[in-house]
């Protein structure tokens, strides 16, 4: 079966961005305030879904982290394959790539 193959992050990004992401208040008590439930302070800033085989890339996300700076998700190499595109996520600031796939590892997965 053809179709789109969504690698996402690496171990290593996932890490860093649980360490490092703000996390914001999501669920209030209705009664007291009190807050039940946080959630990572991000948005979706750019949707890939032209870069899919069925219009089915993925949504990708700018994180705020805890020292207040940005990090972006951004596609690294997606290259096609016998059964559809493989898609890579790395996650990227503004000076070029944190965390990534590097060529053998995106070589030794697809």
């Amino acid at each position: 079966m053809r179709m789109t193959q969504i690698y996402g992050r690496t171990e290593e990004a996932e890490k860093f961005l649980e360490e490092n992401v703000e996390m914001i208040p999501d669920v209030s008590c209705p009664d007291c305030g009190k807050i039940i439930s946080y959630k990572q302070n991000r948005q979706v800033y750019k949707d890939e879904s032209d870069s899919g085989m069925f219009g089915d890339g993925p949504k990708l996300w700018e994180y705020i982290l805890k020292n207040g700076k940005a990090v972006y998700e951004k596609l690294n190499d997606y290259r096609p394959w016998s059964s559809g595109p493989c898609l890579f996520i790395d996650i990227v600031d503004e000076h070029g790539v944190l965390y990534g796939w590097s060529s053998d590892e995106i070589n030794e997965s697809i």
